[in-house]
């Protein structure tokens, strides 16, 4: 980060910027979290007596549904190699997680991350990109990243916008697949 401050120090001098905190506010974030809700209808079963369970309602579709609401979390810190330690957990509308935790290295458009295992199965690969307002996760190559995102679960097109950006201080621990689960947006 030495090297990051430095830089944003000389910046600002040329800027005429009287402080690294005016120079941090106007450069890239050096870590953040993001987190966004969202509410969505989970289709739930009915039971023997054709009966909605406790808890759900019939929707106009006529389907047992219960208002769920989800929040989708992403933290980041970007370190002195350019590489970026992040964490995520995305909940798909039909109600499965994904979490995914992990150090991805820097590459031209951003920077991509690998488990490395051999099975298959269980590869997980993924494209981390940022354009000012997103970031953005695909899965490259083919991952599906099944043990992470369960079998139907796959890191297509999911986006995290840069306005629900929480905080710009990340610690370790907020990087943990399992307190982002756990974490509400508030």
């Amino acid at each position: 980060m030495t090297k990051i401050r430095l830089a944003l120090l000389s910046a600002a001098c040329l800027a005429g910027m009287t402080s690294l905190a005016q120079a941090q506010e106007a450069s890239q974030f050096e870590g953040g979290k993001i987190c966004y809700k969202y509410q969505t209808e989970i289709t739930q079963r009915r039971n023997s007596l054709g009966e909605c369970m406790q808890g759900a309602t019939v929707n106009e579709r006529g389907q047992c549904v219960t208002n769920t609401i989800f929040y989708n979390n992403f933290a980041f810190i970007l370190n002195d190699d350019d590489s970026m330690d992040f964490g995520f957990s995305y909940w798909f509308p039909s109600g499965a997680n994904c979490g995914v935790t992990g150090i991805a290295v820097k590459t031209e458009d951003g920077w991509h991350y690998s488990n490395k295992t051999e099975n298959e199965s269980e590869r997980c690969e993924i494209d981390i990109t940022m354009d000012g307002e997103t970031i953005k996760l695909e899965s490259s190559d083919g991952a599906r990243c099944a043990a992470q995102c369960g079998v139907g679960g796959v890191v297509t097109n999911i986006q995290y916008p840069m306005e629900y950006i929480r905080s710009k201080t990340v610690y370790p621990g907020d990087l943990l697949v399992s307190n982002l689960i756990e974490t509400g947006c508030e």
